[in-house]
């Protein structure tokens, strides 16, 4: 502001002088007279108020500024047409493969005090977005979002004798909506923000479930029948599974600048509700060796969707994100419950995770060629499990329950980067993984896992490029890790690998065409959804 100010004021006293420079009768005299009723000066070019009585500059308060507000509207519209051949699902994963009409819209309104736009897309009922924002000259913003789309999902044909497919001509998908909105006030007088959020996860449609009914007493007949003529097949069964449930989450917090540090606090609770009971099927009985009835026939529950409630409290403390050092501290407080609804298994709802997490960094930087950082990462898992449960069809109905395990895991890492000129990068970087657990088990019923398990890890890499065109990479890595906790764990391992330069500009080099980068360009509308969908919707 300063300097756009100041360069108005000189170009107006240099506009003056070259006005009185021009000669009578070289075309200057229209500008000269144009010129002499304004009086231009630099308090003339500045407005007065931002000009002391000693001609010094004031800064002129925000408030005071013209700013021109800019509006936008745009609106576009259309008709979808999709024609399916074959497995046209596969093709096209995450669209909903019907015709429909389609549009955009964007309208906004941005000004100094008020901000304002609201934008969105359809292509069809089960695939839009929305969003909102709105800004009162920085003290209330508000941010709503909402987008949603549909999911294919396979038909798995059963090949094997024993399989049936009970619902051989249902289509299967999965409509995923999300939902979000954030709020945050600030304080006119005080560096204090209040914030709010509630976010919304809905799925809504049909799976495919696999599952058996399986007995391995001896029963060399396929339609061997029991005393009772009740049947005791094996089976594995393919069958339709509606899907209807949502995943809530809200949020609340402040967040504060108190001079050197600044200190943020959340609360978070986050609801899983399944809106349809769990899935049961008329199973067959099954006995031992011996002949003895170890579970009788009936209508049992099976691959059940548990309702879960999670709840967390996190401080957390930091400086400010520019200078040479920067710290920051945090700790987190949070409980899982499982809030199981199975009738046929009493005792599933008394599970639940006490999580505690601590996290510390440190960054050093004090010239543009070296810096240096450590991180600190400590986690804390106690699990609390009942001891039995009951399980009315089975001959013995209770049933013990092995300890869980609780795990203390530790992790540090240290990096720095130097770079002495323009053409070498040299970067190190260590970290320590020391996991620990607890009720592992005895000697007889073990969860097979060693008590301790720790790993170490060394990196160095550096970067050369000695001219445009031309980049060289080295790098060498040495891994040694103590009591691996599975055997694809190797106990000592070396890795040194080097990079020959990129390909010359115009020598018929290009980057490779990967699968990933291909779906990445196809589906990067998505990209939001994406992980949440390939972990909620795949059977």
């Amino acid at each position: 502001m300063k300097e756009l100010v100041r360069l108005r004021a000189t170009l107006a006293a240099a506009f003056v002088l070259l006005a009185a420079a021009i000669p009578a009768g070289a075309g200057g005299e229209e500008l000269a007279v144009a010129a002499e009723p304004e009086e231009l000066s630099y308090t003339a070019a500045v407005p007065l108020e931002s000009v002391t009585e000693e001609g010094e500059y004031v800064e002129v308060p925000l408030e005071e500024v013209d700013v021109r507000t800019r509006e936008i509207v745009d609106l576009s519209a259309g008709y979808r047409f999709v024609d399916v051949s074959r497995e046209g699902r596969r093709a096209a994963e995450y669209d909903r493969l019907r015709s429909s009409g389609a549009g955009r819209f964007t309208a906004g309104s941005v000004g100094r005090d008020l901000k304002l736009v609201v934008e969105g897309e359809y292509l069809n009922t089960k695939d839009y977005n929305a969003s909102l924002l709105f800004d009162y000259k920085g003290y209330y913003r508000l941010n709503l979002r909402t987008e949603a789309l549909y999911h294919n999902l396979d038909h798995e044909t059963p090949h094997v004798p024993i399989a049936t497919d009970l619902n051989p001509a249902d289509e299967y998908g999965m409509y995923v909506r999300q939902d979000s909105v954030n709020f945050r006030y600030k304080f006119h007088d005080y560096p204090i923000h209040l914030n709010l959020g509630h976010w919304m996860l809905v799925r809504d449609g049909y799976s495919q479930l696999r599952f058996s009914d399986y007995g391995f007493d001896e029963s060399p007949d396929p339609a061997d029948l029991d005393a009772n003529n009740q049947d005791r097949r094996n089976r594995l069964l393919f069958r339709t599974r509606p899907v209807k449930n949502h995943t809530q989450e809200g949020t609340i917090g402040f967040d504060a600048h108190l001079g050197p540090v600044n200190i943020l606090y959340t609360f978070l609770i986050r609801q899983l509700d399944d809106g349809i009971a769990p899935p049961g099927f008329q199973f067959a009985p099954r006995y031992g060796e011996n002949g003895a009835l170890i579970r009788s026939a009936g209508l049992l529950q099976h691959n059940t969707t548990p309702e879960s409630r999670y709840y967390s409290h996190t401080a957390k403390l930091y400086t400010s994100l520019t200078g040479g050092i920067i710290g920051s501290a945090s700790y987190s407080y949070g409980k899982r419950d499982n809030q199981s609804s199975l009738t046929t298994v009493a005792g599933a709802d008394q599970t639940s995770n006490t999580l505690q997490n601590v996290a510390g960094d440190f960054v050093y930087t004090p010239c543009q060629w070296f810096s240096f950082s450590v991180k600190y990462r400590h986690q804390e898992i106690d699990r609390d499990t009942p001891s039995v449960v009951q399980v009315p069809s089975l001959s013995n109905p209770v049933v013990g329950v092995r300890s869980g395990m609780d795990t203390r895991r530790d992790v540090v890492s240290a990096n720095f980067s130097l770079r002495p000129n323009t053409i070498l990068t040299v970067n190190g970087e260590y970290r320590g993984d020391f996991l620990q657990r607890s009720n592992t088990g005895t000697d007889v019923d073990r969860w097979r896992l060693p008590d301790t398990t720790s790993s170490n890890r060394g990196t160095m890499t550096l970067l050369y490029r000695p001219f445009k065109g031309m980049r060289l990479r080295a790098l060498y890595a040495y891994t040694a890790t103590d009591s691996p906790s599975y055997g694809t764990e190797l106990k000592t391992a070396m890795r040194g690998t080097s990079w020959p330069p990129t390909p010359w500009p115009g020598a018929g080099g290009s980057p490779p065409v990967t699968r990933s980068s291909v779906k990445t360009t196809i589906t990067s509308r998505r990209t939001s959804l994406r992980s949440t969908i390939r972990r909620c919707t795949e059977p």
